[in-house]
């Protein structure tokens, strides 16, 4: 889970509608093999500044246990990140919003700013 902040924002991606977390919103989500960087490039068109790996997090579903790998990158620019999906939000206003478990629970962990 990628933690893309900028100028106070957070981005957050609508999940699709069917499957896990369907229709919420949720972090940005990697594969632990890929390369974070040139996903920011070719994915989002941004650019990273700092960043940190964040407490590794586990959530229980019925059937299977979940383990997210958040890392924390402060970005330089957010004016061509934004997509139809994709949407910024302060952290206070993402735990306002519907979001997974999970994803409330990292967000409350993050400082407010």
């Amino acid at each position: 889970m990628l933690v893309l902040e900028c100028k106070g924002r957070i981005l957050f991606e609508q999940r699709p509608a069917a499957g896990i977390w369907g229709g919420l919103l949720s972090l940005p989500e990697l594969s632990l093999d890929d390369d974070v960087e040139a996903a920011l490039r070719t994915r989002f068109a941004l650019t990273p500044r700092a960043s940190r790996a964040l407490p590794a997090l586990r959530h229980g579903f019925t059937h299977f246990g979940l383990t997210l790998h958040p890392q924390w990158i402060e970005v330089a620019d957010a004016a061509h990140a934004a997509e139809r999906t994709a949407t910024w939000l302060t952290r206070d206003a993402a735990l306002a919003a519907a979001l997974p478990a999970p994803i409330k629970r990292l967000m409350k962990r993050l400082p407010s700013r």
